[in-house]
């Protein structure tokens, strides 16, 4: 008997103490987290959950759990549901209040189930009498802000985001200043209302017109500390508030731009197949949101610069064959969304290209200075060229799109040009006048092409007609003279040639702008510049004569060996014209056409000291800058890739000398 009972005393000690028991008591260790809860309430909802999970395994107790024992405690047992204030047991110690609300409000946090909101408001309404209490302000009026949010009620929002703002952060610095009370740790108190009012008001519930709070994003700006909270957001918002790229202290259109901008590198980052798509809509979600929420033209100016940028990136991939998007249907449809994006930055174009905004209303438009609104201008009419390019560069890759389609998209690029550079506006910008000749250009190539298959006079017209007008605007690019010389001789009609083409080499010989121009500046292609006054025009009156040598190049021949070799042959042809008879000639500039340019172990020195015969060694030595490679391929990159590259300043005056 006495083993037995002592057997029943150590049973009776043990459920004492069981772990099962224990649970019905709400964990201190809950209690002590609640009391800093505001240092992980601003966390993202995945590291809240693993947060709040990892300490459930840790106290052997959920935070569910823990708030159903203290509910229990605090209503004569009542559970579940909507919290009604009335049964709360009064006289408890307020903390235990207090500690349960904040539960309800990280379970809410946790889940987005608003009944753990609304408990989270009843139960703190119990404390309304200690609000005078930094802490339960705190909570207080952070509570009522996110039941605005989830009511959509941007008035009351704001109203009490301003609450929470100037009765209990203010006053908490000040208190910190005088007293060096220590209720809250300021820092986190700034994490939790930038996460607030930029994530939770604006990034996912899109809270409309949230200005008047752009004043507490710009003041928590340097007082957030932690790298891995809302430091360098808020710095990349506050940036997005002033200056060339902002809506002049638009809060909503700022996020949403640092948004756009932070799920574009996540796309471009971005290696599955499952969540690539996901990861442009939210770029393209965002931008969309930016231009809707721009509330001056300027602002309208900036995100759809950037917003074309991204189009232009991703129709990149697309032509490059990237397969991660070649291989799914959804990027098929982004051109024709890059058509819209275009129609809509020109029209935006058109409404700020007004003389009275030119002259002296940029402000009206959100620009500070008037600088600010060339500069946007040139920008927006940049970005839109560059995605008409890449455009034309995708429809070029299939057959069934490239006449009609890729031919409509480089006539609006034209038209464009044509409508504004009637005059010399400081509005267009210089690289205009290149992309132009780059869309002439590829019009002529495209009716070139089609010249195979038409019955019509008129395509062949032109594709002499755009060449033509190509290389007035660009006279560097000697393979489109050369083009315009072969195709006349193909075609019989040499004397199109003299009527239109010749005229050029006059005009050019003629220019003061050249010499005046090389005078003022240096650059990396000032030899291929000095050209245009002497060499160009020479070429053009005699490429008729050359193409016909050219012929028998070397089929390995780059479009830049046979530019150099168009040069070499043109200088020897000067030099020998007045000397020689027609057979050296002949034979020399045969001999030259046959050579291989593209050895770059070889010099033109050498080149041409191989090709000529011993007796002519010394004139080519004679010739000024016979040696000379030009680099006409890498200078026509630069040009198309670089929108400040000086010498668009050059062709730009030469096209208006053109006009006088």
């Amino acid at each position: 008997m006495k083993i037995c009972k002592i057997a029943i005393v150590l049973l009776l000690v043990c459920a004492i103490y069981s772990p099962e028991l224990a649970a019905k008591e709400p964990s201190n260790k809950w209690d002590n987290l609640l009391d800093i809860a505001y240092k992980f309430t601003w966390y993202p909802k995945k590291d809240l959950r693993d947060l709040l999970a990892k300490k459930a395994v840790e106290y052997e107790q959920g935070l569910e759990e823990y708030q159903n024992l203290v509910m229990k405690e605090l209503t004569k047992g009542g559970n579940g549901g909507r919290v009604n204030p009335d049964l709360f047991i009064r006289n408890k110690p307020w903390k235990k209040y207090y500690r349960l609300a904040i539960a309800q409000f990280c379970l809410f946090l946790e889940n987005d189930n608003q009944l753990y909101l609304e408990n989270a408001k009843s139960v703190l309404s119990v404390l309304s009498n200690k609000q005078e209490l930094s802490n339960v302000a705190f909570w207080h009026y952070l509570f009522q802000a996110y039941s605005d949010l989830v009511k959509k009620d941007r008035d009351a929002f704001v109203k009490n985001v301003f609450h929470l703002w100037q009765d209990v952060i203010l006053k908490l610095e000040v208190d910190d200043i005088l007293t060096g009370s220590e209720v809250f740790d300021t820092e986190f108190v700034y994490e939790n209302i930038a996460h607030l009012i930029i994530t939770r008001a604006i990034v996912q519930n899109t809270i409309p017109d949230l200005y008047p709070l752009s004043v507490i994003i710009l003041s928590v700006k340097d007082k957030l500390t932690s790298e891995n909270g809302y430091k360098n957001i808020v710095k990349a918002i506050a940036e997005r508030m002033h200056g060339l790229k902002s809506d002049n202290f638009n809060l909503n259109f700022a996020v949403s731009f640092v948004e756009a901008t932070a799920n574009q590198y996540d796309f471009e980052d971005e290696k599955s197949s499952d969540l690539v798509v996901a990861k442009y809509n939210l770029a393209r979600i965002y931008y969309e949101l930016a231009l809707s929420w721009a509330n001056t033209r300027k602002g309208k100016a900036a995100i759809l610069t950037q917003y074309m940028g991204f189009n232009n990136y991703v129709i990149r991939r697309l032509i490059d064959g990237d397969n991660l998007l070649a291989s799914n249907p959804f990027f098929t449809t982004l051109p024709a969304k890059g058509n819209k994006l275009v129609e809509d930055s020109m029209a935006l174009y058109g409404q700020l290209y007004k003389p009275r905004i030119i002259k002296s209303e940029f402000a009206a438009e959100g620009f500070n200075k008037k600088s600010d609104y060339i500069e946007a201008m040139h920008q927006l009419w940049d970005s839109s060229a560059q995605l008409l390019m890449m455009l034309f560069s995708y429809y070029k890759t299939d057959q069934k799109l490239y006449k009609n389609v890729a031919e409509n998209v480089l006539l609006r690029y034209l038209s464009l040009f044509y409508k504004y550079a009637k005059k010399n506006s400081e509005i267009i910008p210089d690289n205009a006048f290149f992309l132009a000749a780059y869309a002439k250009n590829e019009l002529s190539e495209l009716y070139r092409q089609a010249m195979n298959y038409s019955t019509k006079i008129k395509v062949n017209d032109l594709a002499l007609a755009f060449q033509l007008k190509a290389v007035e605007i660009f006279p560097i690019d000697i393979i489109g003279i050369l083009k315009l010389a072969h195709q006349t001789n193909q075609e019989g009609r040499h004397n199109r040639y003299r009527k239109y083409v010749s005229p050029l080499a006059s005009r050019l010989r003629a220019s003061k702008v050249t010499s005046i121009w090389l005078n003022n500046h240096s650059t990396d292609y000032n030899n291929n510049l000095a050209m245009i006054s002497n060499i160009i025009p020479d070429i053009i009156d005699n490429a008729c004569f050359l193409v016909n040598f050219l012929r028998n190049s070397v089929g390995s021949d780059s479009e830049e060996s046979v530019y150099n070799k168009t040069v070499v042959m043109i200088k020897l042809l000067m030099a020998l014209k007045n000397s020689c008879s027609e057979k050296i000639i002949h034979d020399t500039l045969s001999s030259i056409a046959i050579q291989d340019f593209t050895d770059k172990n070889k010099t033109l020195n050498d080149i041409i000291q191989i090709a000529l015969p011993a007796d002519l060694h010394v004139l080519a030595k004679s010739i000024p800058g016979i040696e000379t490679r030009y680099r006409s391929t890498r200078l026509k990159n630069e040009l198309y890739a670089s929108p400040n590259n000086p010498i668009h300043s050059y062709l730009r005056e030469l096209y208006y000398e053109k006009s006088q």
